[in-house]
C-alpha cells in the first residue's frame, strides 16, 4: 500500500491540513500532534523541535497514543497526539477529523482531475484534424473508462445555460466511470456514455436512454433538450454518434 504524503502534491495536502491542526492545538498546549511516517520518524508535528525525530507507535501508553492513518486504501502514516488530560477522548476526536479532511481533499482531487481529463478527452474524441489514437487510449485508462461496451452520444442543450455546480455534481456520481461529461459551451453539455449489452435490442436501448435521462433529471439537469446519437463501439466512431445528435 503506497503513501501518499511520501509524494510531493499529497505532501503538501497534508501538510496543508496539518499545519491547520497545529493552530488549533498551539491554542492548547496541553498537546502535541504529529504525523509519523512508517520508519517512525516525525515528519510534521506541534513541535518543530521534535520534527525528523524517531518515536514508536507500536509503543503506546497513557501519554501517547497513535492512529494508524488511511483513507481510500492509502496509508498516510501514523497520528500522534501526547498529552495527559482527557487524551483518549481529544486524540480520538482530532483522528476522526483528520479522516475526514483527507477523505475530503482525495475526493476534491480526484473529482478535479476528472474535470480536466474528461474535456481534454472529449477535445482528442471531436478533433476534426486528426485522431491521437495513443492519447484516447491513455486518458480513458487513467479515467478506468470501459472501451470494451458501446458507447452513445448524449447532447444536452441548456438555453439558460448551465450550472457549474451542477454539472460538477454530475461527476461525482456512482456511475462517473461509465460517462464523460464536457462542457462544450455555456448553454451545450456532451455525455458519451457507455451501454450495458442488453441495449443491442432496440427497445431495450430506448428504455436504457430514457431511463438514464430520467436519472439526469433528478440530478437537477432540468430544462434541457437531450438529443441521443447512435450507438458505436469504435473510438474512432464516437464523433459519429455525436454528429448524429446534431441531425436529430
Amino acid at each position: 500500500m503506497r503513501s501518499d504524503y511520501t509524494e510531493r502534491g499529497s505532501k503538501m495536502v497534508i501538510k496543508e491540513i496539518f499545519d491547520e491542526f497545529i493552530r488549533v492545538v498551539e491554542e492548547n498546549h496541553k498537546y502535541t500532534i504529529g504525523l509519523v511516517d512508517k520508519q517512525k520518524n516525525i515528519v510534521f508535528c506541534s513541535r518543530q523541535d521534535l520534527v525528523g525525530h524517531i518515536i514508536d507507535y507500536d509503543k503506546p501508553d497513557s501519554e501517547n497514543v497513535f492512529f494508524k492513518i488511511e483513507v481510500q486504501n492509502q496509508s498516510f502514516g501514523y497520528l500522534w497526539v501526547s498529552g495527559n488530560d482527557n487524551l483518549e477522548m481529544i486524540s480520538k476526536l482530532l483522528q476522526e477529523s483528520l479522516v475526514v479532511r483527507l477523505m475530503y481533499e482525495i475526493n476534491q482531487s480526484k473529482l478535479n482531475r476528472k474535470v480536466t481529463k474528461d474535456d481534454e478527452l472529449v477535445k482528442l474524441l471531436l478533433n476534426k484534424d486528426g485522431f491521437d489514437r495513443d492519447k484516447v487510449l491513455n486518458l480513458m485508462k487513467e479515467l478506468e473508462f470501459d472501451m470494451t461496451k458501446a458507447v452513445v452520444a448524449i447532447y444536452v442543450i441548456h438555453n439558460e445555460g448551465f450550472n457549474n455546480k451542477d454539472v460538477m455534481r454530475l461527476k461525482m456520481r456512482s456511475d462517473n466511470k461509465e460517462s464523460i461529461y464536457s462542457l462544450l459551451d455555456d448553454q451545450s453539455l456532451l455525455i458519451f456514455k457507455t451501454l450495458p449489452p442488453k441495449c443491442s435490442d432496440e427497445n431495450e436501448f430506448k428504455n436504457y436512454i430514457n431511463e438514464y435521462i430520467g436519472s439526469l433529471r433528478n440530478w437537477d439537469i432540468n430544462n434541457c433538450y437531450y438529443l441521443v446519437g447512435t450507438a458505436q463501439y469504435n473510438i474512432r466512431r464516437y464523433m459519429s454518434s455525436f454528429k448524429s445528435t446534431l441531425w436529430v
